[in-house]
């Protein structure tokens, strides 16, 4: 089955195709952009994630989705997965963004703190500028 003509591509969400084996058979665009190295999909969900995730695929587990944090290119974001097997047995991975409490805390975290950053800058520089002007009354003193 050639998955490239299937509409596979145009998925407006993170979607994948492993075969029963989990071994990589194609992902949407989407997919392709957020994760770049999607051949192993259990090493984009994050560590504490990946059993939950493999009893989830091995059918251990008997829940209809799980949500986990996923590793994008440049950072965790929380995803909700489900599963459906096809004819052929292979399995399609439907992976829908959501944020939680925890996201827009961290969010917001990661905000302040870029926003302290540049505040500790800003007082070195007065700190500096400070320093430098009492110098130079010390020395137009002397």
């Amino acid at each position: 089955m050639d998955f490239n003509r299937l509409f596979v591509k145009e998925v407006p969400f993170p979607y994948f195709i492993y075969d029963q084996a989990l071994s990589f058979l194609a992902a949407s665009k989407q997919a392709k952009e957020l994760f770049p190295h999607t051949e192993d999909f259990i090493q984009l969900i994050d560590t504490p994630f990946q059993k939950e995730a493999i009893d989830f695929f091995l059918s251990i587990s008997r829940k209809a989705s799980i949500e986990v944090l996923m590793n994008e290119k440049n950072k965790k974001n929380s995803y909700k997965i489900f599963k459906a097997e096809d004819e052929f047995r292979n399995i399609h991975i439907y992976c829908l963004p959501f944020k939680t409490e925890m996201t827009e805390l961290q969010e917001m975290m990661n905000r302040v703190e870029q926003k302290l950053i540049q505040y500790n800058v800003e007082l070195m520089d007065k700190k500096q500028f400070l320093e430098e002007s009492v110098q130079l009354l010390k020395e137009a003193a002397s």
